[in-house]
């Protein structure tokens, strides 16, 4: 699918990034729709220390793929994806979101380009009450991102620790009066981590992520 307009208004000057661990299963999908669009002068795959066929899938796609010997979590490979971007602009995408559109990525991007604001969010599509509360009151926790990269690079990369990219993001972006503006994805969804990993080990990894998120949150009000 083709956007009028979207070529000129992107040029040849948005990045792609998708940070995946283990997403064998699932990283087709979002890449099957990134490469089907123009948008994008290039897509880089991190690879972050898969132990699956994630880079074997990737590989078979035009893409740039950035093998990590060891996992570093998703916030440090997101920032070494970003380090070799070289375009101005980024949008990040999570590897397992299903249901993208080009005009999911024609919304997340196009208000940044036209500079409305700093930072797109993208909001997952969770029925009427999820969607009104992802919007206006709860906290933005997707991985669909879209910012210029100098603004990505302003986040202190010492803060980027596991899943918290979203919080260092938010908090950063809050404190220099940056604008972030929410944009809802329908149809979208991401695959629970229990359906990938069983729900034992499933859990477990909400539990850490959790703590992560919110001990980063803590420190973040400590120090600044």
């Amino acid at each position: 699918m083709e956007i009028t307009g979207a070529k000129e208004l992107f040029g040849d000057d948005v990045t792609a990034i998708i940070p995946a661990y283990n997403e064998e299963n699932n990283i087709a999908y979002v890449l099957t729709a990134l490469t089907k669009t123009n948008l994008f002068k290039e897509i880089i795959v991190i690879n972050d220390g898969s132990i699956d066929e994630t880079s074997a899938v990737a590989n078979t796609y035009t893409v740039t793929v950035l093998d990590l010997p060891k996992n570093i979590g998703k916030s440090q490979a997101l920032y070494r994806g970003v380090e070799e971007a070289t375009s101005e602009y980024i949008c990040l995408f999570d590897a397992d979101v299903r249901g993208l559109t080009t005009q999911h990525m024609y919304d997340l991007i196009s208000p940044v380009l036209r500079g409305e604001v700093d930072m797109t969010n993208g909001i997952r599509d969770r029925g009427f009450l999820l969607n009104w509360l992802s919007v206006h009151v709860l906290p933005k926790l997707s991985g669909e991102r879209a910012m210029k990269r100098e603004t990505f690079l302003s986040f202190p990369r010492e803060h980027m620790h596991g899943l918290s990219d979203t919080i260092v993001m938010d908090f950063f972006l809050k404190r220099s009066n940056g604008t972030l503006l929410p944009v809802l994805m329908k149809n979208t969804r991401l695959i629970k981590k229990i359906k990938k990993v069983g729900i034992i080990r499933g859990l477990i990894g909400y539990v850490k992520m959790g703590y992560g998120m919110a001990t980063t949150y803590a420190l973040l009000h400590i120090l600044y």
